[in-house]
């Protein structure tokens, strides 16, 4: 479960619905853990059950869960935990970061993209600049003035890719202007 739920977070989920339940474990399983069952009759999802398990697993049925739905604390709340990306990253860059995510070398990263290492390092350039931009507190000039020249960018990338991994939606496909939409919308504080 917590690898479904670490591939699929970060994207803007409406509705989850599970494959049909073959077994009452199974959807005894799916209901303890958060879903719901479908009521036709009401249109909407429903906890009360008027039927038996053993009954609703021998008829067609849905079993689901969307974002209206009360899903604190169970596992879905995960899933349905969604904030707009703020940095932006174009295609090529979210290529590179999710491959760097793993730990991979600039040499390793050249190889996998098809790309040569001055590219990367290019890259990996436009990044940092696209982070300073939009998030200027994420990598701290203080904490890089404590680091030898030659660490500095490697801690850099330790923290970006430290945040993307408690971040997912930056590296999501989502279309441009969505993006730009959700960073011009400004709220000031009075």
């Amino acid at each position: 479960m917590s690898m479904f739920i670490q591939q699929h977070r970060g994207y803007l989920w409406k509705e989850l619905i599970a494959p049909q339940c073959e077994s009452v474990h199974q959807l005894d399983f799916n209901l303890k853990t958060g879903g719901c069952l479908w009521d036709p009759l009401a249109a909407r999802y429903t906890t009360t059950m008027t039927r038996e398990l053993s009954e609703i697993v021998s008829t067609p049925h849905i079993v689901g869960i969307t974002r209206q739905d009360d899903w604190a604390g169970n596992w879905a709340g995960a899933l349905f935990d969604y904030h707009p990306p703020v940095l932006g990253f174009n295609q090529s860059e979210k290529r590179l970061l999710s491959c760097a995510l793993p730990g991979a070398t600039d040499e390793h990263l050249a190889g996998m993209l098809g790309s040569s290492l001055p590219a990367v390092k290019k890259t990996w350039s436009s990044i940092y600049r696209r982070v300073e931009d939009s998030l200027p507190g994420l990598i701290a000039d203080s904490l890089q003035s404590e680091i030898p020249a030659g660490g500095r960018g490697k801690e850099k990338r330790r923290h970006l890719l430290a945040y993307l991994r408690e971040h997912p939606e930056e590296l999501r496909p989502i279309p441009r202007a969505f993006h730009e939409h959700h960073t011009r919308v400004k709220v000031f504080a009075p």
